[in-house]
Parts: structure tokens; sequence; C-alpha cells
């Protein structure tokens, strides 16, 4: 694999990793999610994919 490749990520590694941030308290309590495009961008996925996580 080229060194510069990116693996796409599905939306349970979504799901998994953004279990882990709010786990890790990296989210304060009581807040809020970025918004879906933001973590898109983020994931670099498609909304309705972050939307499903």
């Amino acid at each position: 694999m080229n060194e510069g490749a990116r693996v796409r990520l599905g939306f349970r590694e979504i799901a998994a990793t953004l279990r882990s941030e709010i786990l890790d308290r990296r989210y304060p309590t009581a807040s809020i999610l970025p918004p879906e495009p933001e973590l898109a961008l983020k994931y670099e996925a498609s909304r309705s994919l972050v939307n499903r996580a």
C-alpha cells in the first residue's frame, strides 16, 4: 500500500472513535457533538455515513 494512501472508515469505525472520544472526555459533559458537516470533514466521510455512526 502507498504511504500516502488513506483508509476510508465505515460507520462502525467512526462510531467507535466517537464513543472513545466521549469516554475519554474530549467533549465536555452535557455538550453536543460537532455538526455533521464538521465530523464528515474530520473523518473524510459523507454526512450520511457520519449520521449513521
